[in-house]
């Protein structure tokens, strides 16, 4: 009986029979339609739990499919969302003993060199002097009440190439086609993403003269200019 079933004749299933996305435009409700009472979808949407019939009415069907369910709604199927590892175990990133100003790790797709060789190139330009950077790492250097200047922190100035290169340590580059595949998944969903991470002191030096951990991370998509996606460390409030 099952395999008869199974090799039976079947027909194909009307239009109106088949599922819809929710973001179908055959899914959307008629915002401006009104029945011949002045009742809006989402009076019918409000009523159609407890007035029996209430929706029947072909118009009503036909504009207002979520709140009256004349079409099904079809349901993506679930699956856990996909995590990304920038690296795949712990990072144990010391400060350079060349650099006093903290650490650089590249991505795997980026080699020192040529990333010195670039920010060299872009000094030589004279962009720095008139970039955003160049106004950002001015308030934070500024004396005095700034709301704007990061407090209690060593910031590495990226418009210096030796310091660049001084503080770049090629044993904690990262995975660049994590952070690819992450970005298109991302940007296809919405854009929606969050980001875990955790970070602590690897000992006197990385605290600071009172004996507090302030750590500061930057998140770059570019050296060269430099542009950060995200940053955070302990800023300074001029009111205290």
């Amino acid at each position: 009986e099952v395999r008869a079933l199974a090799e039976a004749a079947t027909r194909e299933l009307r239009e109106s029979d088949k599922c819809l996305l929710k973001s179908s435009p055959m899914m959307q409700e008629k915002g401006e339609w009104r029945d011949p009472f002045g009742h809006t979808c989402a009076w019918y949407a409000e009523v159609v739990g407890e007035v029996r019939g209430v929706c029947e009415y072909p118009d009503v069907k036909l504009n207002c499919p979520l709140s009256c369910s004349s079409r099904q709604e079809c349901w993506k199927d679930e699956r856990s969302p996909a995590a990304y590892f920038a690296w795949r175990d712990l990072q144990n990133i010391d400060r350079r003993a060349s650099s006093r100003n903290g650490t650089v790790c590249l991505a795997s797709s980026l080699h020192k060199a040529k990333v010195v060789e670039e920010c060299k190139g872009w000094v030589k330009d004279g962009v720095p002097a008139s970039s955003e950077y160049a106004h950002w790492w001015a308030s934070f250097k500024a004396e005095g009440d700034n709301e704007d200047r990061p407090a209690s922190a060593l910031r590495l100035d990226l418009r210096d190439c030796e310091q660049l290169e001084a503080a770049i340590q090629e044993q904690c580059a990262f995975d660049a086609e994590q952070v690819r595949q992450f970005t298109a998944d991302s940007q296809a969903n919405g854009g929606d993403w969050t980001i875990s991470f955790w970070v602590k002191p690897i000992g006197a030096v990385s605290l600071t003269a009172e004996g507090k951990f302030i750590p500061h991370v930057s998140f770059l998509s570019s050296v060269s200019p430099p542009t950060h996606n995200l940053v955070f460390g302990l800023w300074a409030n001029p009111n205290g």
